[in-house]
C-alpha cells in the first residue's frame, strides 16, 4: 500500500499536554480536527469519532487508539483479509503491553475473560446474535458506517467497539475480529485501570445478557439464579481459541 494513499484525521480532543504539537512534528499532512465539547446524550470517545467522521472521504476507515502501533504491512493485510473474505469490518485485538509485573499477571486473563464473554468464533459466524471488536484497531467500509448513521447510533455506548459490531451485523453485514501480534499497545495499566476495564466489560454484558430491573441483573429469576445462568451462559465459550492475522 502506498502511503501517500493514506489520510490521517487527527481528533484533538480539546486536549492541553501538546498533543497536536506532537503529532503535527511526527507527520506531514496530518489533518487535525478541533475536537468540540460532547452534547449531553453523547459519550466522549464518540463524539470525537463522530467528528473526526464527518471529515472521512474515502471508502475505507481505519480507527486506531493514539496509544497503538501498527508493524509494517497490517494495513495491507486487513484490507486483504476484508475483501477476500467480503467483510465489512475487521478488527483486531492489539498485542497488550507487559512491561509492568501488573500488566504481566492480568493483561492475559483479561484477554482469557473477553474471549469468554463475546466468543471471536460466533462473532465471526454469520446468524449469530454474538458481536466483538477491538476498538483499538477496527477497519470500516465506509458505506456501511454511512448506512448504518453513523456513530450516532451507539452514541451512549459504555463498550462502544462491541456495540459498533452488533449494529453492523444485525444490518446483515459481515465481521471479523482476531488476534495479532502486529498490532501492539503501548498504553501502561495500573491494577486499579485493569480492575475497572474488566468490571465495565461484565456489568455491560451481564445487562444485555439480563436487563436491570428494580432488584437489579437478573431481576425478573432472582438475582443469584441470574448471575449463575450468566456465568453458566459464557462457560461453553472456553473451547474458543480465535483466530490470529
Amino acid at each position: 500500500m502506498d502511503a501517500d494513499s493514506i489520510n490521517v484525521v487527527m481528533v484533538d480532543d480539546e486536549s492541553t499536554d501538546g498533543t497536536r504539537r506532537a503529532a503535527l512534528d511526527a507527520m506531514e499532512g496530518i489533518s487535525i480536527i478541533n475536537g468540540t465539547a460532547p452534547p449531553e446524550d453523547w459519550n466522549g470517545k464518540l463524539w470525537a469519532l463522530e467528528q473526526g467522521y464527518e471529515h472521512v472521504h474515502t471508502p475505507f476507515i481505519l480507527l486506531l487508539d493514539a496509544d497503538i502501533e501498527l508493524q509494517a504491512g497490517m494495513i495491507q493485510a486487513m484490507l486483504n483479509k476484508m475483501c477476500q473474505d467480503e467483510l465489512s469490518m475487521v478488527s483486531l485485538m492489539a498485542t497488550p503491553n507487559m512491561s509492568s509485573i501488573p500488566e504481566r499477571a492480568l493483561m492475559p486473563a483479561f484477554i482469557y475473560f473477553f474471549k469468554l464473554l463475546y466468543s471471536f468464533a460466533l462473532s465471526n459466524r454469520p446468524g449469530t446474535g454474538i458481536a466483538a471488536a477491538a476498538g483499538g484497531c477496527m477497519l470500516l467500509q465506509t458505506r456501511v458506517l454511512n448506512g448504518i448513521g453513523g456513530f450516532s447510533v451507539i452514541k451512549d455506548a459504555i463498550i462502544d467497539d462491541c456495540a459498533l459490531a452488533k449494529c453492523i451485523k444485525s444490518a446483515g453485514h459481515r465481521i471479523w475480529i482476531g488476534l495479532t501480534h502486529g498490532v501492539i499497545s503501548l498504553r501502561h495499566g495500573s491494577v486499579t485501570d485493569m480492575g475497572n476495564m474488566v468490571a465495565r466489560t461484565a456489568f455491560t454484558h451481564a445487562q444485555e445478557e439480563y436487563p436491570l430491573g428494580d432488584e437489579g441483573v437478573g431481576a425478573n429469576k432472582g438475582t443469584s439464579k441470574g448471575a449463575a445462568e450468566f456465568m453458566n451462559n459464557a462457560g461453553y465459550m472456553r473451547q474458543d481459541s480465535g483466530q490470529e492475522v
